[in-house]
């Protein structure tokens, strides 16, 4: 997979980067086309040129923007491209870590790892980014559990926002 990472300025600039990514895939080089930090709008642009768009990776997790979250989500769904948190513990507000934490209790799960899974429960994936291996281990191990709808809906919370 070959990645752009944010997109031109406009729909030109868009569909050039585009075609280039597209011919590295007809060349041989690559198997799967994705983008980081495209709008829906401009993930409109991609999806009009004959290359599928399998990823896009956004800034997503607990208590990040909780609104415009919720319609990234929708709208990347709608077009069928998947999401991918990047860096998606350290968009953890206070308020977020300790909501997690709460939550983490009674799963026996760290905050980080009930923020992890809260991202899986969305329907997205998210990048595993640590130099430690007991943190990557705790970052893949999520996949045991599930969040109820009351967690779930708790995690979604407004007071969480940064």
């Amino acid at each position: 997979m070959i990645m752009l990472d944010y997109p031109g300025p406009d729909a030109e600039s868009i569909q050039g980067q585009w075609r280039g990514l597209e011919n590295m895939r007809k060349d041989g080089g690559v198997t799967s086309l994705a983008v980081s930090n495209f709008s829906p709008q401009q993930l409109d642009v991609v999806l009009k040129s004959p290359g599928r768009c399998t990823v896009n990776q956004l800034p997503l997790g607990v208590g990040y923007k909780t609104k415009q979250n919720a319609e990234l989500l929708r709208e990347n769904k709608k077009r069928s491209v998947l999401v991918q948190a990047w860096s998606p513990l350290r968009v953890l507000s206070s308020g977020a870590l300790s909501a997690c934490a709460a939550v983490g209790k009674q799963y026996g799960k760290t905050p980080q790892q009930i923020a992890l899974k809260w991202i899986l429960a969305k329907g997205a994936t998210y990048t595993c980014q640590t130099t430690s291996r007991q943190h990557f281990q705790e970052d893949i191990d999520v996949f045991d559990f599930e969040l109820s709808a009351k967690d779930l809906a708790f995690l979604d919370g407004e007071n969480l926002v940064l």
